[in-house]
């Protein structure tokens, strides 16, 4: 049983590797405000997969951008978008958002419907649970 699980370690260490360190360069901040904004934006959870979609292009393009013009001796660009390590961090910024936006969307939909749900009318009985 010890030498299947030593299999399945090889196979996923990489992968958990990968993330680890894609997630250690990712700004944190920023990546909250545009999951934030997306999530304002969401009306209803088949938004998801495109929200988050539109929220990576943001990000990457925000942060390729943001060197540019704040460092006025960059050149300005587009990003390598034919480079393998471009997609790469895309795809790790698309799980990355895709989890803060899945959260706070449901955060969202518990506090709107606790703060939907209509008050008892005055003097009426409570419903029982049956």
């Amino acid at each position: 049983m010890d030498a299947g699980l030593d299999t399945l370690g090889g196979y996923f260490n990489p992968i958990l590797e990968y993330f680890r360190n894609g997630f250690a360069t990712v700004n944190a901040a920023q990546g909250l405000v545009v999951a934030l904004v997306a999530v304002i934006l969401m009306r209803k959870w088949g938004h998801l997969l495109i929200a988050t979609f539109v929220s990576s292009i943001v990000y990457v393009f925000v942060e390729h951008f943001w060197k540019v013009f704040v460092d006025k001796s960059l050149p300005f660009g587009m990003p390598p978008v034919l480079e393998a390590f471009f997609w790469q961090r895309f795809g790790a910024v698309f799980v990355g958002l895709l989890v803060i936006i899945a959260m706070f969307y449901a955060v969202k939909s518990v506090l709107s419907g606790m703060l939907n749900r209509p008050a008892p009318a005055a003097g009426a009985p409570a419903k029982k649970k049956g």
